[in-house]
């Protein structure tokens, strides 16, 4: 039973990968937001790295498909972390470090708010935006996916990093920014897109477990690449 509730999540999911960009976007207007001091909440993480397929071949083949494809996926995830582990990579403190470096880099003012996030609001946005003390607004920022990333079963496995955000103004809950940034976008999303490096491609999992230090590289480069561009945003 457990392996068929996984099976149909992962259906789910690949149906949530496939999907259009549906998030309505807000740009940001610095003049007219007029907030000069960013709080920023503790970002929202994935449980683990994963590895992907977007159309696997056993998406054509129902449940049974679905059960070998949730298996294939969760081997391939594993060993991704096991190569983290292998080279002490957390990409969870590459990301909050990779956020306050790509501030910095644009001399915004972000002050980091004391609070953490709850397990149920890890993939989605705040419910409260905390308040850090003297910011005038929230920066409210999760990652739906942090991996590596096939569009089919033969094609090559390349870095991903999607990131959700959205910023609200602390005095009256205005929504002064919100959208979503993709390095290795997928199809048809309207989300802001960032094309992968051709560094870091790798034909397989074998490929992937040859060379462990430029797996880490790819991912590291998409993370930077996806703070530097919410950084953008704001300038």
């Amino acid at each position: 039973m457990i392996a068929v509730l996984r099976a149909l999540g992962l259906i789910a999911c690949m149906g949530m990968l496939a999907a259009c960009h549906t998030l309505p976007t807000q740009a940001y207007n610095r003049a007219e937001a007029n907030v000069q001091t960013f709080g920023l909440a503790a970002p929202g993480l994935p449980q683990q790295a994963a590895v992907r397929i977007v159309t696997p071949v056993g998406a054509n083949f129902g449940l049974v498909g679905a059960l070998i494809e949730e298996s294939r996926a969760a081997s391939a995830s594993r060993e991704l972390e096991d190569i983290f582990a292998q080279r002490s990579y957390d990409f969870r403190k590459a990301v909050s470090e990779s956020l306050s470096h790509s501030f910095i880099d644009i001399a915004l003012n972000v002050k980091p708010a004391a609070e953490g996030r709850s397990v149920d609001e890890q993939g989605k946005f705040l419910k409260k935006c905390p308040v850090a003390v003297g910011a005038e607004a929230c920066l409210d920022v999760f990652l739906t996916y942090v991996g590596y990333m096939a569009a089919g079963a033969t094609t090559d496995y390349v870095p991903t990093v999607h990131l959700t955000a959205r910023l609200i103004r602390n005095s009256d809950g205005m929504m002064l920014f919100q959208d979503q940034i993709q390095y290795n976008p997928l199809a048809n999303s309207k989300a802001i897109a960032i094309q992968p490096s051709d560094k870091y491609r790798f034909k397989d999992r074998d490929a992937m477990k040859s060379d462990p230090k430029s797996v880490v590289m790819g991912i590291d480069e998409a993370i930077r690449a996806v703070t530097d561009e919410l950084a953008r945003q704001f300038m």
